[in-house]
């Protein structure tokens, strides 16, 4: 009598069930064992110069604030580029005055992290559009400061700003030429990864320099939510790494293909070939 578990389970001409099959008699095979997914680790002493394009005053922060602060512990120079002003993010304060408080708080959230240079586009809120004067603008930052890595919100993030800073960053990248790595974070919307960075030993530094936003803050601790992430990105980290974050990674010749693919680039701009 044949031990129940033990048979191998019959093939079929069927492409998507013999898909099946065979991961099925695999995971037989290996006694039930999970291969868990493996992600990359990003080496910070590779980039020297880093850029992070933020859409409002905190997003930066949010997204990579660990990664801002092993940075600057690495010795990199960080340049924060702030693409809007923020004014709508809290109704207590009048837009002007609000945008002043947005400054002075993102600056301060810097400061915790040791990063002092900072760039504000001072486009309106829920206003940023990937024109020619932004990407201009954008562009002339890149071949000033020669970034080797980019941080960048990830395309599928749903706030209309986080979205077109990612257009933003790649047409601005079509007419940069240079060797530079692009890595997309998350802040509204969690990502399929495919770099976790430990930040367990600056959890705490980052979470000081969320709170900073305090006119953020005041409506929603994104701190405690963030940290939340955080851990729960650490799920498949090896034992001892409590807090990570997460990443998407592509060159720019990757970049830009994904957001061609995306719909990024108007149809009659040509191939993508002409511009890598």
């Amino acid at each position: 009598m044949t031990e129940p578990g033990s048979e191998k389970l019959e093939s079929s001409h069927d492409e998507g069930v013999k898909g099946i099959l065979e991961y099925l008699n695999a995971f037989r095979k290996h006694k039930g064992t999970f291969a868990y997914p493996r992600f990359e680790t990003l080496d910070l002493s590779d980039h020297h110069r880093i850029m992070i394009l933020s859409p409002h005053p905190d997003d930066d922060v949010i997204g990579c604030g660990g990664v801002i602060r092993k940075a600057v512990q690495n010795g990199a120079e960080i340049k924060v580029v702030y693409l809007t002003d923020g004014r709508f993010g809290n109704n207590s304060y009048s837009e002007e005055e609000l945008v002043k408080v947005r400054k002075g708080e993102a600056l301060d959230g810097l400061r915790v992290l040791g990063c002092g240079d900072a760039v504000f586009f001072d486009n309106p809120d829920m206003g940023l559009q990937a024109d020619e004067k932004n990407i201009d603008r954008l562009h002339a930052l890149l071949e000033e400061y020669r970034p080797t890595a980019l941080f960048i919100p990830s395309f599928h993030e749903m706030p209309p700003d986080h979205q077109i800073t990612a257009h933003l960053a790649a047409h601005a990248l079509r007419r940069f030429e240079g060797d530079i790595q692009c890595y997309g974070y998350e802040v509204w919307v969690p990502l399929i990864p495919t770099i976790l960075v430990d930040i367990t030993d600056v959890i705490e530094t980052k979470v000081e320099a969320i709170r900073q936003h305090r006119s953020q803050v005041a409506i929603s601790d994104y701190s405690v939510k963030i940290k939340g992430l955080n851990s729960y990105r650490s799920m498949y980290a090896r034992k001892g790494v409590e807090y990570c974050e997460a990443f998407t990674h592509h060159n720019r010749a990757e970049y830009l293909e994904l957001a061609n693919t995306l719909g990024v680039f108007p149809e009659g701009e040509g191939s993508m070939a002409k511009s890598l």
